[in-house]
């Protein structure tokens, strides 16, 4: 669908959009020239992206879930960058913890899809080729831009989709989603999703979420900790997120992840370190700072500091370098400005835990539902894009 006509959908009235959806009918989804998923069909396939110079083919596995019960179809993608774990582990757990019986639509996983860099830890291709800057594809171009055409081609059956990704080389990000949220359908599909933070951005040109918007296909991303590792505790988290997603889509029954607030913000400013040395981290991501608080120290071989770097602005730390050498320049804290706002966030979690433990002291049967906290933050001079790793 070109791109004029999907957004002009998103406008019309919610019935016509969840038709245009998909939210009312089956369909049959093709996996390239031979495999096919009909409704009431669970398939596990070997497909065919590349082949390797000895000329072996290079496969990549994909899981079709697809009810008889009408619904949408989503595509769940991890490992376009091989050495990104995290979002392999999630989809994994979540094709284990699927039951189609019970669940509407139809749901399409690549649990892998940069095998030759995941065989070898590599977050690109052998070649050295960026998947996730190559969409939409060219299928007479070059190796990546082939793989990334037929992908295409083939989450171009759903309509929405989420991208699971980690930080870069030797950096941890929280949970955390990001997209174009001026589209609304974008807008829907982050919030389902459950993170406290929402990056507002479009993304570059040549990203899947990005390729997917175009031909509109509402897609969000969602960065989860750190690469080269499974973190149980984040892939948890992102398996969670997953599952709301589908339960805010009609898909599957059960609760939509709450947080307890949510922040919709545009930019991000990276703490780089003036000095060589070794970086003594003062904060963790997740964490709420103030203005002057201590963010890392970089000391010299013998422990002596030499530099203290503090928080320009009060906000949360996003993300955090994890290894613990530094020259001059070298990023080392990702920070939320979050100066007007933080208050605000302050009180809802304070409520929070003075609700918890009055639960605990005195169980209540019911509750009213409370409204989660969402601050839209405007960006300003002095924040900068971090979509690079992405």
């Amino acid at each position: 669908m070109p791109k004029d006509e999907a957004r002009a959908e998103a406008k019309d009235a919610p019935e016509a959009r969840n038709e245009a959806r998909g939210e009312s009918k089956t369909r049959t989804i093709k996996i390239g020239d031979t495999d096919t998923v009909a409704p009431g069909e669970f398939k596990h396939i070997t497909f065919k992206i590349s082949e390797s110079s000895t000329g072996r083919p290079i496969q990549t596995p994909i899981l079709v879930a697809n009810s008889k019960e009408p619904g949408p179809a989503l595509f769940l993608v991890a490992g376009i960058h091989g050495n990104e774990l995290n979002g392999v582990g999630a989809v994994r757990e979540l094709i284990d913890q699927l039951d189609l019986s019970t669940m509407r639509g139809a749901l399409v996983c690549l649990p892998v899809v940069n095998v030759p860099g995941f065989l070898i830890g590599s977050r690109t291709l052998p070649n050295g080729e960026d998947i996730n800057r190559l969409f939409p594809g060219n299928k007479d171009g070059s190796p990546g831009e082939r793989i990334a055409d037929m992908l295409l081609q083939i989450l171009s059956q759903c309509d929405y989709g989420i991208t699971f990704h980690t930080a870069v080389d030797n950096w941890f990000n929280m949970v955390h989603a990001r997209c174009d949220v001026s589209e609304a359908e974008n807008r829907r599909l982050a919030r389902a999703l459950g993170t406290e933070v929402i990056i507002n951005e479009v993304g570059l040109e040549g990203m899947l979420r990005r390729a997917a918007n175009d031909i509109g296909i509402p897609c969000v991303l969602v960065e989860a900790g750190e690469p080269n590792a499974f973190d149980r505790t984040v892939i948890d988290e992102v398996v969670t997120c997953a599952r709301s997603a589908m339960v805010d889509l009609g898909m599957l029954k059960g609760e939509i992840k709450e947080p307890i607030f949510r922040v919709i913000i545009k930019k991000t400013e990276i703490i780089r370190s003036d000095h060589g040395g070794i970086i003594d981290m003062k904060v963790v991501p997740h964490q709420l700072i103030y203005e002057g608080d201590p963010l890392f120290a970089i000391t010299n071989p013998f422990g002596k500091e030499r530099d203290m770097h503090k928080a320009p602005f009060t906000g949360m730390v996003l993300g955090v370098r994890t290894r613990p050498i530094a020259g001059p320049g070298t990023p080392v804290v990702l920070l939320l400005k979050l100066d007007k706002t933080l208050s605000k966030i302050e009180d809802k979690l304070k409520e929070t835990w003075r609700a918890k433990a009055a639960e605990v002291a005195v169980p209540v049967v019911s509750r009213p539902q409370e409204p989660i906290l969402e601050l839209e933050i405007k960006s300003d001079k002095r924040g900068m894009d971090d979509e690079e790793g992405a």
